[in-house]
């Protein structure tokens, strides 16, 4: 019996080492890890609303950069019909990755036959619900999100946080639409922007809104939406949210002055609301209502403001990550107004006249910007890298980096980021036909690598390369490739190389904007004459035509960049009779901070301002201190707080550590106890007593 208790004690001991050992073993992250590193790759777009007095034709304009690390892409001509009385329209779950919708009644983009990448068995899509039909819908082009119909409305969009949750029909919920959904559905039935508002609004107050996550811990950053709507005469910020029922939803729109702009960047940006003032403002009926109910809104306590009751309150990177955006866009187009570059959505004005006109070239400029020449310039700092890289990519497990630390840091987010999959500029001009006045500037890939080409609802057919392709595979024949490739190698020089992707932009663009004037011209007088199918067939081969020849002088560009930017080095002459090749090498910038001078070595400005403007490049302050090696300090175990759901489990190395000591112990403890026993055992005593 004695016997088994130090065998006891001796299978513990191996016990501890079993713990040892196995705690070496990599833990598998925790769902908390997981969600911390997901919530920074949503798909968080900018939007701009232009009114039709702040642009150099007249036009609205709305923008989307839609920055979405999965979605698809494809761009799809959808035709309007004609259906029986009493039709129903089948309403579709929420869905951005490829294939967004797979089915026989949205054209032939979406059918099962044109799926060029079938890496799963997808079914055709189900409806989630139906509503009454009309009897006449309009033709549109459709990306993510609805983009432009025949009547010239359009739209931009912005996802934006927010306070309450509705469950979708498809999750055991009530509510039927998301905001896609309810664009296209608008896309379908309305022939002005406050059409669409009103039916997208009422639609959602009916059958109920839910936002594009609705569980998890992502859920109130994805709950809100904006869409920027635009038509002939005037332009529009519509906001709308879950009303926390599941069965309804909460709006409110505001209309941007003519001769303003406005931005939003995953923020509500309407403030108090002048309802009675309806040129410029509209709501649902419950939007007081709902606010009070869910203690968001204390009528003694001042008047409503819609975006301080039904934003989810900031994170600590709001600023950063949202409101920075914001400025940035009133900066560049009214700097006379000298806006703080720390400005938030308390002190930032729901929309600014802009110092100049603005011209759908200059939007496109604010698409592809990092904030250039600014203190928050993404061209520079280390972070940049050597070459002025202004991607940060979002935050993830792969880099080793514990998830609990990646909502903590952050970086600036430019309006031009890595992960967009297209960017749109829409123009609405009432000055024209609806045939052509009705078109978008259409980008695929990172807005600051593509390049801008116009699509038109009036078309009879998409450049057949913007139908094609996915993110599943590399495919020549797929547009987004051509300006994706440009965009994933420009990092790796990218100060040098945006030099001949601007110059390539700027080429194709004034000149598909030259040759667009003509052709539109010859287009009106057609119209005009009553050839409505030579009117269209003409316009469809220069859209089709400009918009397949800029993806061939991408292609083209890719390989220019191959061979230009080789082996650290850059060709500049490639008609010389023996090339050479500049070497690159490192900025004086980087290298000071690099630690790659001597740690005493003494610095001539001067010098360096002579070299900078014989290299052509700009000279730069030392902004950073130099690196050198660190002193060994011990560092303190980190404090888990208790029931912080993102606390990470103990480390190997310290359960190592217990379990290896545990183990000596019973070990020690097994031999000790043994050992006695026999002892007193061979002095007669038939008790033991240590």
């Amino acid at each position: 019996m004695i016997g088994a208790r130090s065998i006891g004690l001796t299978v513990l001991g191996l016990l501890g080492l079993l713990l040892a050992v196995t705690a070496t073993a990599v833990q598998p992250y925790s769902q908390a890890e997981i969600d911390a590193a997901d919530i920074f790759r949503k798909d968080r777009c900018t939007a701009l609303a232009v009114g039709k007095k702040a642009s150099t034709d007249a036009s609205t304009m709305t923008t989307h950069t839609d920055d979405c690390a999965d979605c698809d892409f494809r761009v799809a001509l959808i035709k309007g019909k004609r259906f029986a009385r009493h039709s129903k329209r089948p309403v579709a779950p929420v869905r951005f990755a490829y294939p967004r919708y797979l089915g026989y009644d949205r054209g032939d983009v979406f059918t099962p036959e044109r799926l060029t990448d079938k890496q799963f068995d997808w079914k055709l899509t189900q409806p989630i619900g139906h509503i009454p039909q009309v009897e006449e819908t309009y033709t549109y082009l459709d990306g993510s999100y609805a983009l432009v119909n025949e009547h010239q409305v359009a739209f931009g969009e912005s996802t934006c946080s927010a306070r309450l949750i509705n469950k979708p029909v498809q999750d055991g919920g009530k509510a039927l639409f998301d905001i896609s959904e309810l664009s296209r559905v608008a896309a379908e039935r309305a022939k002005t922007a406050r059409e669409a508002i009103r039916i997208m609004g009422d639609l959602a107050v009916e059958y109920g809104y839910y936002g594009a996550e609705w569980t998890g811990p992502g859920m109130y950053g994805e709950a809100g939406e904006t869409l920027t709507v635009s038509d002939r005469e005037e332009a529009w910020v519509f906001h709308i949210l879950p009303d926390g029922t599941d069965a309804s939803a909460v709006w409110v729109a505001q209309r941007v002055p003519d001769d303003h702009i406005a931005v939003v960047a995953n923020e509500f940006i309407i403030g108090e609301l002048d309802l009675k003032n309806k040129d410029y403002f509209m709501a649902s009926k419950n939007v007081y209502e709902v606010a009070k109910k869910n203690k968001f809104w204390n009528p003694e306590e001042g008047p409503f403001n819609f975006r301080k009751a039904y934003s989810e309150p900031a994170f600590h990177t709001h600023r950063t990550y949202s409101d920075r955006r914001n400025w940035r866009v009133m900066d560049l187009v009214a700097p006379s107004l000298r806006l703080p570059s720390n400005s938030s959505l308390d002190t930032l004005p729901f929309s600014v006249k802009p110092d100049a006109l603005l011209s759908p070239q200059q939007i496109m400029a604010i698409n592809r910007d990092h904030y250039e020449g600014t203190e928050f310039d993404l061209t520079r700092g280390l972070a940049a890298g050597p070459f002025g890289n202004p991607n940060r990519y979002d935050g993830g497990l792969a880099s080793g980096v514990p998830g609990r630390y990646l909502s903590d840091g952050n970086f600036e987010r430019a309006i031009s980021i890595h992960r967009t999959v297209y960017s749109t500029v829409t123009q609405s001009r009432g000055k024209l036909p609806d045939q052509v006045g009705a078109m978008v500037w259409f980008g695929n890939a990172q807005p600051h690598a593509t390049c801008f080409v116009p699509f038109y609802p009036f078309s009879n057919r998409v450049a057949p390369s913007y139908e094609e392709g996915s993110l599943y595979k590399y495919r020549r024949e797929s547009a987004w490739w051509a300006f994706g490739t440009v965009g994933n190698y420009m990092e790796k020089s990218y100060v040098h190389m945006s030099v001949d992707v601007k110059k390539a932009q700027t080429e194709q663009e004034d000149a598909m904007i030259a040759r667009r004037e003509k052709v539109e011209k010859e287009v009106v007088e057609m119209l005009e004459n009553g050839e409505y199918d030579r009117a269209r067939h003409t316009l469809s081969e220069f859209s089709v035509d400009v918009a397949e020849n800029a993806v061939q002088v991408w292609k083209d560009l890719f390989e220019h960049l191959l061979a230009k930017y080789n082996d650290g080095g850059r060709i500049d002459d490639f008609h010389a009779e023996t090339f050479k090749t500049n070497a690159l090498f490192y900025p004086l910038e980087w290298l000071k901070a690099v630690g790659y001078f001597p740690a005493d070595m003494a610095f001539d400005e001067a010098v360096e301002k002579q070299a900078a403007a014989r290299a052509g490049v700009a000279w730069v302050p030392s902004t950073f201190v130099p690196t050198s090696p660190a002193p060994v300090v011990p560092v303190a175990p980190l404090v888990q707080p208790q029931h912080n759901a993102m606390a990470c489990a103990p480390s190997s190395a310290s359960t190592f550590s217990f379990g290896l000591f545990a183990a000596f112990v019973a070990i020690f403890a097994a031999g000790f106890v043994g050992g006695k026993w026999n002892e007193k055992r061979r002095g007669g005593y038939s008790s033991l007593d240590i």
